[in-house]
């Protein structure tokens, strides 16, 4: 399935898929190093990438680099992403003979998706949220 311009996969005629959902994704750890600070809300922007078998290989900050409080919520970002399994990406593709019958082909395809992690403090505590 080729990928377009912005890296998203674009469906061929006959082509559906399912899968790629998360099985376990616990959200990083606040930088303890950073708790005494009170530093503002920090969010940091991260793609992860998942090889056809569900596994976490890379997470890469989308992020323009910052000063080292962003690079230690990345680190935190990165440590706990890299843990995290997902359903393999599954390809139907439906095929047709000429006598009409139907058959299809399942395959297993890497993906990666887009997060952001919102580091921030409340009443002292230290809370990750993260969306996709």
């Amino acid at each position: 399935m080729p990928a377009g311009a912005a890296g998203e996969y674009h469906m061929e005629n006959g082509q559906s898929s399912f899968g790629a959902q998360p099985v376990t994704n616990d959200p990083p750890a606040y930088p303890a190093a950073l708790i005494a600070a009170n530093l503002p809300q920090a969010v940091v922007h991260a793609k992860v990438i998942v090889d056809g078998a569900g596994k976490v290989t890379d997470v890469r900050d989308l992020d323009a680099p910052a000063d080292a409080n962003h690079a230690a919520f990345f680190r935190a970002t990165h440590d706990a992403a890299m843990h995290w399994a997902y359903t393999p990406m599954t390809l139907v593709q439906e095929h047709e003979d000429a006598k009409g019958n139907f058959s299809e082909t399942r395959t297993t395809a890497p993906f990666s998706l887009d997060y952001a992690f919102r580091f921030e403090l409340k009443d002292g505590k230290p809370v990750v949220t993260t969306t996709q």
